[in-house]
């Protein structure tokens, strides 16, 4: 049957027709057979009744179990890849510094640095300013004498050819920059590790293989594992950074003396390998705990970030997640047992006095099949809509309270005259409603969704079956129809095809902005077409992730910036800074991803060339709400000084004012100050539809 919902949705009642019987008379009722199946079943289902518990219990602890390593290997991998991004970050920074070095010393004899020694340690000083206390800078002369250091003053007459830095520098196949293996300061008792790299252009005659000499600046292991313990979210867990030959260089549980290097196993393997993500479970050695590692290789360079949780970690979670269970399932067990005890104590008394209660129920049962009244207290009660019709005009003769309350008609205007064929909306090819409710019960029985009208116009959905009613002789006296209202059913079903449609909206969007991505994106560098579409895949893919998890409402702006900056945003004092200010604001989700691209793309800048390009740099980022405008500010403090706007606009330049003008419909404004790049724009906050990437 068809009629309409409130809002006009078209909705299905469910409507059963059934043949029926008159109630049985008292007269004609039998005695019930004793059923001896139920006492022979009666142990199985007492039996069942404590173990399904236990079963249900045991399954909670499988799937918890399950769910507690797929949470670790989950949080060790998040801990691994912020580990691995922070550390690349350190490295980055560090071989800049020893960059920095080289060039103020290129060109100048050893000669002529021993000469102007106070005045260069000056400088190396104030370059390390802005680094914790105790890093330091030296450079040594190719047989391993110190030239000149940024911690003491004059450079001690030590040698230092003995270290592995500089054999492995003076070496024929000497890296470009080196990380070294973990010692111990002479000045200071304390463990670093170097990053360092040849001499250049010294103006001194080279030694073999053009070697004159070493750049080395420390990194505090302290202070590396100190930035790596911010990162942990579970006090478990553990981050180390080791090289790809295992040399470990820091770790958040922290060392005094050179640790020893990795053991043989899955995790050392893998490093040895080149496997940029692994993620293994290494069983236990010696004192070391069976433990799942996540590896991570650090981008550009020899090293790893690996974190860790012991495998008793993981037990004692699953242990705190089944023992709310358990405190509630074991007495809940305990209780059945016992009521399963004292039920079959019981059941024989049961059987002896189950005769004398077949005979009360059969008189029972014959009272209800004479009494009417019994008879309607019954079929009103029914959660059921239920109704009775006359046989040639479906004239309605009763109805119960559910049947009233899904027509909206009362029971006097049903019974009043009104019959089925009122209130079935035309079917297929304009059928009448009588019509149709003949061709329903030519074969004695009818199931199906219809539509029905209700009493203030609108049309709601009915699962109907209509059935005969036949006395003693089988011959039909009444129509009986059962009706259910599954308008929500229906409607859900609407709501589920609508989300289908949206899915593969939502998919086809992302592959299209993957694809601008890729078109807009330079390619005459290969290294560098790939490393930016990893950015921007990744950015994306943060973006999206952040609209999961509000089922494509929308995403927090904070989420979006901080998403870009993490790396920069961890506490301590090595690297440059970032500060973000503003409200809450919720970035409707057609302008996501896009806006998340035009923050990689200014923090891409800000990294390579900015602020965070440098130690020292300082990034503030605020926003707020005006009306219906977000208003954003990207300023840059601290990094290399600008002599003014580039030459030429350049690719990030073009794909910021594609993205934010074109794309978004804001406005961009851009200005290179000495002090470092400002950037601010406007974008409406409830536009509903965003175009294709432009062309940059």
């Amino acid at each position: 049957m068809r009629s309409r919902s409130p809002t006009g949705h078209a909705i299905a009642l469910p409507i059963r027709f059934r043949l029926g019987q008159p109630p049985a008379r008292a007269d004609n009722a039998a005695p019930m057979p004793e059923p001896g199946w139920a006492r022979r079943a009666f142990p199985l289902l007492l039996a069942a009744a404590v173990g399904l518990p236990l079963l249900v219990l045991l399954a909670s602890g499988v799937l918890s179990w399950r769910e507690t390593w797929a949470q670790a290997r989950q949080d060790t991998a998040h801990a691994a890849d912020a580990a691995a991004e922070y550390v690349g970050r350190v490295l980055d920074g560090h071989r800049m510094l020893v960059e920095r070095v080289d060039d103020l010393l290129r060109g100048r004899p050893d000669a002529e640095i021993r000469r102007d020694e106070p005045a260069l340690h000056a400088e190396l000083r104030r370059m390390l300013r802005e680094q914790p206390e105790d890093v330091t800078s030296f450079v040594l002369d190719a047989q391993g004498h110190a030239l000149l250091t940024a911690n003491l003053y004059p450079a001690p007459a030590d040698s230092f050819a003995d270290r592995e830095y500089f054999t492995a520098l003076a070496a024929p196949d000497a890296p470009a920059t080196l990380v070294s293996q973990v010692f111990i300061r002479r000045v200071k008792d304390q463990t670093v590790f170097a990053v360092g790299r040849r001499r250049s252009s010294t103006g001194t005659a080279p030694g073999p293989a053009g070697f004159e000499g070493v750049v080395i600046v420390t990194v505090l292991t302290r202070e590396l594992g100190i930035g790596l313990a911010a990162l942990l979210a579970n006090g478990a867990d553990s981050i180390a950074v080791a090289r790809q030959d295992g040399e470990v260089l820091a770790s958040t549980r922290g060392f005094t003396r050179p640790p020893s290097p990795l053991p043989d196993g899955p995790v050392r393997r893998a490093m040895a390998n080149g496997e940029n993500r692994v993620s293994v479970l290494v069983p236990a050695d010696g004192d070391r705990p069976e433990r799942l590692v996540a590896v991570r290789r650090v981008a550009g360079w020899p090293v790893y970030a690996l974190a860790s949780r012991s495998r008793a970690a993981v037990v004692a979670d699953w242990k705190a997640h089944m023992l709310p269970q358990l405190a509630v399932g074991m007495p809940a067990v305990a209780l059945l047992t016992l009521l399963a005890s004292v039920v079959w104590r019981q059941q024989a008394a049961l059987g002896q006095a189950y005769r004398g209660l077949e005979a009360r129920v059969a008189e029972r049962t014959a009272a209800l099949a004479a009494s009417e009244a019994e008879f309607r207290a019954t079929f009103d009660s029914s959660v059921i809509g239920k109704a009775q019709a006359e046989l040639g005009s479906f004239r309605f003769v009763r109805v119960n309270q559910r049947f009233c309350e899904i027509t909206g008609h009362d029971a006097a205007e049903l019974a009043g005259g009104m019959g089925l064929g009122d209130l079935l909306q035309p079917g297929p090819g304009a059928a009448s409603p009588a019509d149709r409710l003949a061709a329903l019960l030519h074969g004695g029985t009818h199931h199906a969704e219809e539509q029905l009208r209700h009493k203030d116009g609108h049309t709601i959905w009915a699962q109907v079956s209509v059935g005969l009613i036949r006395d003693d002789t089988g011959r039909a006296v009444r129509v009986i129809a059962a009706v259910q209202d599954i308008t929500e059913r229906k409607l859900a079903e609407e709501r589920q095809a609508l989300l289908a449609r949206e899915v593969d909206h939502r998919g086809k969007n992302a592959l299209a902005v993957v694809q601008a991505a890729l078109r807009l994106t330079p390619k005459h560098d290969p290294a560098a077409f790939a490393m930016a579409i990893e950015g921007r895949v990744a950015t994306l893919a943060r973006a999206h992730t952040l609209l999961a998890h509000t089922r494509w409402r929308g995403a927090e702006l904070y989420a979006l910036v901080a998403g870009e900056l993490a790396a920069f945003m961890v506490g301590g004092t090595v690297g440059p800074q970032v500060r973000l200010e503003g409200p809450s604001i919720s970035v409707p989700a057609v302008l996501t991803q896009a806006l998340s691209m035009a923050l990689h793309e200014l923090a891409t800048n800000a990294i390579k060339h900015g602020a965070l390009s440098q130690p020292g740099g300082l990034l503030t980022v605020r926003w707020e709400e005006v009306a219906t405008l977000l208003r954003l500010d990207w300023r840059e403090t601290g990094g290399p000084l600008l002599a003014g706007p580039p030459l030429r606009r350049g690719f990030g330049s073009r794909l910021l004012l594609a993205t934010v003008v074109q794309q978004l419909g804001g406005r961009l404004a851009l200005d290179w100050l000495p002090e470092g790049l400002h950037c601010s724009f406007e974008l409406p906050l409830h536009r509903t539809t965003v175009p294709a990437a432009a062309e940059v």
